[in-house]
Formats: structure tokens, C-alpha cells, sequence
């Protein structure tokens, strides 16, 4: 449980698909409405399966904002038929993805895997489904080089093929490799 040091300000903004009136600015489903470089954190938290075909585009928009960490809190795909069910009467129309597609979409939009962690079930005790969340870091500007100088490109990869276990539910974990 993190707490903010005396001082430490935080201030963040809430974007959403649904009309206002929920304390949150309009957002298109497409573009996030912020400036390049110009958010510590991006946080999609349970809802990019509603996003579909545009998850991809999504996940390089949150790179494109952070300077620091993406963060996606997500549902994962059903592991049997009374989950599947469940997600099913939640929304019909997204796409549940297992946490080995998930880190194959992060390598794609060049987020690197920092730490997975499987969150506790009991946050959630009606809609029990397989969770996930994922700690990423978008790529590192490169500096420029002095003349004659090598330069290298950063482009993050993602955490290859990590264990899809339950895991513990404790502290943020490391990607296995």
C-alpha cells in the first residue's frame, strides 16, 4: 500500500467514453486528448477489452503520454465456462485476451513488461475472472549524439513468454522469462 511523502502533490485526470457527468472529460475512444510526454502515468484500468481492434492503437497512445509507466489493469480471458459466462453477460462484444496475447500487444506497440502482478480476487467478489495487471515503460528517448557518434534506437520488447500462472497475489513481480 503506497503512500505519497509529505509534499508529494498528485494530480490526475479521468477520461471516459460515456456522456459526462461522471467527474470525467469526454474521450473519443481513439485519441487520448494530451500532449506528448506530458503524463508520469497512464492507466487503462478494466477496459481495453471494450476497446476491441483498437486496443493496439490504444496502447501506443498511452505510450505516445507517458514519460514514466503504463499501466493496464485488465481482465483476461475466461479459464472455464462459468467465467466465460460471466464475461459474456458483461459485454458481448469484447475481446478477452489471455496474459501471454497480452504481452505480444505490448511488444507491438513497444511498451516494455516491467512487473505483472495477479491482483487478489477478494477486491472483487461478484465478477470473479481472471485479472492482471501489467507495469510497462515506454521507450526511452534517444539522446542526441555527437557527431560521428553511434546512435541507438530504444524500442521496448515485450516480456516474452513469462509464466501465465495465478502466481501469489503479492507484491508486484518481476516478468518471468
Amino acid at each position: 500500500r503506497a503512500h505519497l511523502p509529505p509534499g508529494v502533490r498528485l494530480d490526475w485526470s479521468c477520461i471516459d467514453v460515456r456522456p459526462a457527468g461522471n467527474g470525467c472529460q469526454k474521450f473519443d475512444g481513439e485519441r487520448l486528448p494530451d500532449s506528448d510526454a506530458s503524463a508520469d502515468v497512464v492507466l487503462f484500468n478494466w477496459v481495453l477489452h471494450h476497446a476491441s481492434s483498437r486496443t493496439l492503437a490504444l496502447l501506443r497512445e498511452a505510450r505516445r503520454v507517458a514519460r514514466t509507466f503504463v499501466l493496464i489493469d485488465e481482465d483476461l480471458k475466461a479459464e472455464d465456462s462459468v467465467q466465460a459466462s460471466r464475461q459474456y453477460r458483461h459485454d458481448w462484444r469484447a475481446t478477452f485476451r489471455a496474459a501471454r496475447e497480452w504481452r505480444e500487444l505490448f511488444a507491438a506497440a513497444r511498451l516494455t513488461l516491467v512487473a505483472e502482478h495477479v491482483p487478489e480476487h477478494a477486491c472483487d467478489r461478484i465478477y470473479r475472472t481472471p485479472r492482471r495487471l501489467f507495469v510497462l515503460a515506454p521507450p526511452h528517448p534517444t539522446p542526441r549524439s555527437a557527431p560521428g557518434a553511434a546512435a541507438t534506437a530504444s524500442g521496448g520488447e515485450g516480456g516474452g513468454d513469462s509464466n501465465d500462472g495465478e502466481g501469489d497475489g503479492g507484491d508486484l513481480d518481476a516478468p518471468r522469462s
